[in-house]
């Protein structure tokens, strides 16, 4: 009987230390499972913090009111540092569309564009852009290039190169209706003055849409269904 208690103690010990052992292995190997997932997303979120993206492009100006802003967005990852552009452009084409953003000397580079963030500046007035000049139609605006120059967080310099065209916009109507956001604020500043006046008008408003193009010298409006 007392041998047969020791070879089962034997067993006993030696199956408990099998599984000890496959469980500590098991452990360890989610362990280094967890480690090496846990450095791919850090080295993920660091690479994600040094991906700055400048693009520029031409947009209405959120008034409505023609004019179009030159803008400069940084829709990467991280910020963009040193910022610094350059125009591509014929000069005399510029200076017959009255354009109003050209090449300065004494210019300096943008010390920092955030993540997400946006520079706007005015560049013109939509139809003078597209050609209507005092009467005249001398044509769109040409395609011109702009270069730019900025740094990531780590000090790298990074180049790009976009066109821009103002024919992009040809044919889309409603484009230059001003933003949501300011017609809101603006209605609310008529509320607090005129609003018995505001409520008696808003009926005949609401059934007018703004169908003005780029090359048109005045806002137009058409009547929609009721």
């Amino acid at each position: 009987m007392g041998e047969f208690l020791g070879v089962f103690d034997a067993n006993a010990s030696a199956t408990v230390s099998a599984i000890a052992t496959a469980v500590s292995a098991v452990a360890t190997g989610v362990i280094a499972l967890l480690t090496a997932f846990l450095w791919f997303e850090n080295r993920s979120l660091r690479k994600a913090g040094i991906a700055p993206e400048i693009v520029t492009y031409l947009s209405p100006h959120s008034d409505g009111n023609g004019a179009i802003n030159f803008v400069l967005a940084n829709v990467g990852r991280g910020p963009a540092f040193d910022v610094r552009f350059e125009l591509l452009y014929d000069e005399q084409d510029f200076k017959s569309h009255d354009v109003m953003l050209e090449n300065d000397k004494e210019r300096m580079p943008m010390t920092v564009i955030p993540q997400d963030e946006k520079i706007y500046a005015l560049f013109g007035i939509s139809f003078e852009l597209y050609g209507q000049i005092g009467g005249a139609d001398i044509g769109p605006l040409k395609a011109f290039k702009v270069k730019l120059r900025y740094l990531d967080v780590l000090g790298k310099e990074l180049a790009r190169e976009r066109t821009i065209d103002i024919k992009q916009f040809a044919g889309l109507r409603g484009v230059l209706t001003k933003a949501a956001e300011r017609r809101i604020a603006d209605s609310t500043e008529k509320i607090e003055g005129h609003l018995a006046t505001i409520a008696k008008r808003s009926n005949s408003f609401a059934a007018f849409v703004d169908i003005t193009e780029f090359q048109d010298r005045y806002v137009k409006k058409a009547k929609g269904g009721e």
